[in-house]
């Protein structure tokens, strides 16, 4: 019964991949598919594969669900019982809809019925995690496996080594009751013991649980881990938004082959561009970062708070970055200058001539060559100022 499922899983996430590939490469510089009759014949191969896959599972979609939902009954009030029932409900749903379109759609309209099937086909792909878990979840009781005074050591060996930045974090997951637990190894512990403790590990609740020879005994004798959550619950977009500008590295080479002002200023201009449909990477750049920023905070611990911090100020000197490189692609294209005639390309096969300029003789190009001419300028004696203190 979960095996099948857990089959149905991978082929499912083989054939969105396939799609995905085959898809991005159909589409032309705007995001548009070049041919509407492939990528028709590219959703429908999808949508049969993941039928095929799927069909194992039929016969057992509602004794998941039942098992699961007796499971949910049993959990402390801690868990997230209402959202996962109504997940359940949902695939219970999906379950009945699948059923019911395969009972009734003739063969003859297999693309239109595979395609009525996708959407109950990706929730069961999407939310098996959850079933998963609550099928074969067992209890646990999360007791201290280790005498209060040896604890009480253990948990200040743990805070010192964790203030020293020291303390190596192996495993790190929430049970079904919501409790955050993780696994750690002190620096000095030779033998590698694992220690597993409960909370935030930079939080005055912080408790040491037990102490244990590997973390595979850990797992073993602790609660089995939760599914982890999302970080968006009302969902996200599956596929992102096919960029409609050129990749960084297409426009450094429009700059470098550029003969004009107006060239390099369109390129950095694409670069900067913040609004769709022509989002340029480095608006790119700093989504990544807020979204980054927006992880970190959803952990909900100490040092997700503070990498939140940092990432709040990098995406502000994204920002200005862009501002910047926005402002001085608009002061090229007044510019509107060439460059000299002097720079003349050198021959491919014959000797460059000498020339008054010095622009042939140069066979160091690009910023490599300017630090190397910095570099041999600079001064060899060593320095006497203090080194720098770095403030974290």
């Amino acid at each position: 019964m979960l095996d099948a499922l857990t089959g149905y899983r991978g082929r499912y996430a083989v054939a969105q991949r396939t799609w995905t590939e085959a898809v991005e490469a159909g589409l032309d510089a705007l995001g548009n598919p070049h041919d509407m009759q492939q990528r028709a014949a590219l959703n429908a191969r999808r949508n049969a594969e993941a039928i095929a896959a799927f069909r194992p599972v039929l016969p057992h979609t509602g004794n998941l669900v039942a098992v699961a939902r007796a499971t949910l009954e049993q959990l402390p009030s801690s868990a997230p019982r209402q959202e996962w029932r109504a997940l359940l409900d949902d695939l219970d749903h999906s379950a009945d809809q699948i059923h019911q379109i395969l009972r009734t759609w003739a063969d003859e309209t297999a693309d239109a019925r595979d395609a009525a099937l996708w959407p109950y086909l990706c929730s069961w792909a999407e939310h098996a995690t959850i079933l998963q878990a609550l099928v074969q979840h067992h209890d646990f009781e999360v007791g201290l496996g280790l005498p209060h005074q040896q604890a009480e050591q253990l948990l200040a060996e743990v805070r010192q080594a964790r203030a020293e930045g020291r303390l190596r974090v192996t495993m790190s997951w929430h049970d079904m009751a919501g409790r955050r637990i993780t696994t750690v190894e002190l620096p000095d512990d030779h033998l590698g013991r694992t220690i597993a403790v409960q909370g935030d590990l930079d939080t005055p609740a912080l408790t040491v649980l037990g102490r244990y020879d590997d973390d595979l005994a850990a797992a073993a004798a602790l609660p089995s881990p939760a599914p982890p959550g999302v970080l968006r619950p009302n969902g996200c977009d599956t596929q992102p938004a096919h960029s409609r500008v050129k990749r960084i590295e297409s426009l450094t080479h429009e700059i470098l082959s550029s003969t004009s002002t107006s060239e390099v200023a369109e390129a950095l201009h694409f670069a900067c561009s913040t609004q769709p449909p022509f989002r340029g990477p480095l608006a790119a750049l700093r989504d990544l970062v807020d979204a980054a920023d927006e992880f970190s905070r959803a952990l909900e611990t100490h040092v997700g708070t503070e990498l939140a911090a940092r990432l709040r100020a990098v995406s502000h000197q994204l920002q200005y970055l862009t501002g910047e490189l926005d402002g001085i692609s608009d002061e090229l294209d007044a510019a509107a200058s060439v460059l000299p005639p002097h720079r003349v390309p050198q021959p491919h096969h014959l000797p460059a001539p000498r020339s008054d300029h010095g622009i042939q003789a140069q066979t160091t190009h690009g910023p490599e060559a300017r630090r190397a001419g910095t570099q041999a300028a600079l001064p060899t004696a060593p320095s006497t100022a203090p080194p720098p203190t770095h403030v974290r």
